[in-house]
């Protein structure tokens, strides 16, 4: 069971979003190319130590309309955000996380490179192949990796940061 976020400055920390692609297409992520998506939930993991913090990144992810910035922002049109975790650590865990992830049955990397341009990770996106219901192992498998499962917000959530309502938004 996740705890309620309640009000409080998110500060700095990692991320992962589970998104939902319900139709297979093409998208073009910047240096990457053209992608062929799969219907199917991927999960994408991101941090934010800059500006703003969590609370503006993970308002930006749940935004629809922005300039693009990050390979996420290609994909996110094609998708639909189905929650987020996140951790307030100091500790970059991003890297953590992926390793992790992709220790999980069915965790694939669909594009080498995504997410990692600037790291030695194969990718920071993975497809989750035959994953009905992606929560509780995702859940298992980022708070082994120091998310402390409870820290996760349900789209509404995430709608409200990309509203700028930030006191949506309480511990």
């Amino acid at each position: 069971m996740h705890k309620p976020i309640q009000g409080r400055d998110l500060g700095s920390g990692t991320y992962a979003l589970l998104l939902e692609c319900r139709q297979a297409g093409a998208l073009r992520a910047g240096g990457l190319g053209r992608l062929h998506l799969d219907p199917g939930f991927y999960l994408y993991i991101g941090s934010a130590f800059g500006p703003g913090g969590l609370r503006s990144r993970l308002g930006r992810h749940a935004a629809r309309v922005k300039k693009k910035h990050w390979h996420i922002d290609y994909l996110r049109p094609r998708t639909v955000l189905a929650g987020a975790w996140f951790s307030t650590s100091t500790t970059q865990l991003e890297h953590v996380w992926a390793a992790r992830v992709a220790e999980l049955s069915g965790a694939k990397v669909p594009f080498p490179g995504f997410g990692a341009s600037d790291c030695r990770c194969a990718s920071h996106l993975f497809v989750l192949q035959g994953a009905e219901d992606p929560y509780s192992s995702l859940s298992r498998a980022l708070g082994r990796a120091g998310a402390g499962g409870e820290d996760f917000l349900a789209p509404g959530k995430l709608r409200a940061l990309a509203r700028g309502r930030g006191s949506a938004i309480r511990r």
